[in-house]
């Protein structure tokens, strides 16, 4: 057998290898445990175009990202700010719906 050979059986032996590693299930995550209580949805601010995530600030107030790309800042009183600048572009592009 050449060398040559001898090196595409190895490499070929080593893929299927990683590949059958590969298919190794991976650990779940633990479940957390219900809680007791009721679950209330509550409008704090209308007016925002596809509110995509937030992040709460320690006044209160929340920077919340909207799906077409802006920034804005959100008040304890429910009020928008205008966008904030500064911030990059976004694609939004299938995330959340097709493309």
């Amino acid at each position: 057998m050449s060398r040559r050979l001898a090196g595409i059986m190895i490499g070929a032996a080593v893929s299927l290898w990683a590949v059958g590693i590969g298919e190794a299930q991976a650990p779940r995550s633990p479940t957390p445990k219900p809680l007791a209580g009721v679950v209330r949805a509550e409008t704090v601010a209308r007016g925002l175009e596809h509110p995509w995530g937030l992040a709460f600030l320690p006044d209160g107030r929340m920077l919340v990202t909207e799906r077409p790309g802006r920034l804005r800042l959100v008040g304890t009183d429910g009020r928008i700010s205008a966008p904030l600048a500064g911030v990059p572009a976004v694609q939004a592009r299938g995330q959340g719906r097709p493309a």
